[in-house]
This record gives C-alpha cells, sequence and structure tokens, in this order.
C-alpha cells in the first residue's frame, strides 16, 4: 500500500509539473489517495481482522465498478462520428480571461475539423461565465470560431449554463424541434460517455458523441472524476 500511495503522489506532481498549476481539476484527489493508501500501510497490521475484512471488501467493490464504468467510458471514446449532423453542442470548460484553455482548444478544433468536411449543421457553444473569466465561456468559443473562419450565422451561444446538465437544457431551448434532428455532443474523450447519457435523461433521444483529444498526463485523472460523477448522475436519476 505505501508502493500505491507513493505513486498517487508522483502522479499529482506530475500533473503539477506538465500543467504548471497546483490546483488542477479534482487532482487533490491523488493527495488524499496517497494519504489514505501510506496510512493503511503503515498501520494496517494494527488494525483488527474485521476492520480489515470490511476494508478489503469495500476496495474490491470499488475496483469492480471503477473497471465497469471506465469501460464504457472508453468504449464510448472509441465510436465512430456520424456521417452528417444539424446540430453540434460544444460543451464549455474552463476560460482564463478570455482566452480558451487546452482542454475547450480541444474541443473546439474537433468541432471545426466536422463542421468544415461536413457542411451544413449549426455549432450550439454552451456555457456560462465563472469566477476568474472575463467573458462567458460561450462568447470566448465563439470569438475562436469566427476566427478560424465559421460564419456568425451558424453560431449560436448559450450563455447561462454552470454545468453538463444545464448546457443540455439550455441548448435544448436553442434547437427547439427535436424530431428529426441530428445531434451531435462535442466534449473530450472522457466527457463522452457522461454527456450522452445525461442528454438521454433530459429527452435528446439519440445523440452522436464526437470526441476531442486529452492532455495525456492528466487524462487519467480526469477518468477517476467521470467514475464519481457518473455515480452522482445515476444516483440523481433515481432519486429523482
Amino acid at each position: 500500500m505505501i508502493l500505491f500511495g507513493c505513486i498517487c503522489f508522483i502522479y499529482y506532481f506530475a500533473m503539477v509539473i506538465s500543467s504548471r498549476r497546483w490546483n488542477m481539476t479534482f487532482s487533490g484527489f491523488w493527495i488524499f489517495l496517497g494519504v489514505m493508501f501510506l496510512m493503511l500501510g503503515r498501520g494496517w497490521e494494527y488494525l483488527p481482522e474485521y476492520i480489515q475484512i470490511v476494508i478489503g471488501c469495500i476496495g474490491i467493490l470499488t475496483g469492480i465498478a471503477v473497471v465497469i464504468v471506465e469501460g464504457k467510458v472508453i468504449k464510448a471514446m472509441a465510436q465512430q462520428e456520424p456521417d452528417s449532423l444539424n446540430w453540434m453542442i460544444v460543451l464549455g470548460a474552463q476560460v482564463r480571461g478570455k482566452k480558451v484553455t487546452d482542454a475547450l482548444r480541444r474541443r473546439l478544433d474537433r468541432a471545426l475539423n466536422y463542421y468544415r468536411t461536413h457542411p451544413g449543421n449549426r455549432i450550439i457553444v454552451s456555457g456560462g461565465q465563472g469566477i476568474g473569466e472575463e467573458v462567458s465561456e460561450a462568447e470566448a468559443m465563439a470569438e475562436y470560431l469566427k476566427k478560424k473562419g465559421v460564419p456568425e450565422r451558424d453560431i449560436f451561444l448559450e450563455d447561462a449554463s454552470v454545468s453538463t446538465y444545464e448546457n443540455l437544457m439550455n441548448s435544448k431551448k436553442i434547437i427547439g424541434e427535436m424530431r428529426g434532428q441530428k445531434i451531435g455532443i462535442v466534449t473530450n474523450n472522457f466527457h463522452i460517455y457522461r454527456a450522452m447519457k445525461l442528454a438521454e435523461n433530459v429527452g435528446y433521444g439519440k445523440v452522436y458523441g464526437l470526441a476531442a483529444s486529452t492532455k495525456p498526463i492528466v487524462l487519467p485523472n480526469y477518468m477517476m472524476r467521470e467514475f464519481f460523477a457518473e455515480g452522482k448522475r445515476v444516483l440523481f436519476k433515481f432519486v429523482r
């Protein structure tokens, strides 16, 4: 367990060095997990046997759940793009000042690539304004697309949402009548599965995922975040 704890710390610092940020989204999880592994590694032999059994069972069940969920996430990453779409919804991500971040640029470039090779679709850029952002994510995305040659008539702004759920609900209002529409959701590869499931939950019916790449060093971090986010989605679905 001490070895696993050290691996968690090494991974955290690798992300910090790569991104030049110590507080990347969800990165604190690896510090927490590393501390837990180190504590268990040093104190395991002093724990009562029944506590060891309980911790072991929790670990096994969690491991099985992670494998199942991440398997679905990976499968969604590899789906083929559709032959045609009427709409693309580009889900927002953090903006620094007025500039798109790496993750958001990858989403926009994925949308641009499809737009250029499949004429006739329209693009909804969806995202509100968060802390530290000088403009809404939608506005920053729209400016990026216009600079890349997308005509303004094909760009629709949704600038009020603060979550994936709201992205999809608010974009649905822009689309209007859903029947007969082929809709693609553009987001980073780790996020495709949950975004498509949320779309189904709020009445989109059949949707298509257009997966943008993710910086390799941070992919495990975001995939683990998706595990917990997917658990929250499923729980919310059944509680609601």
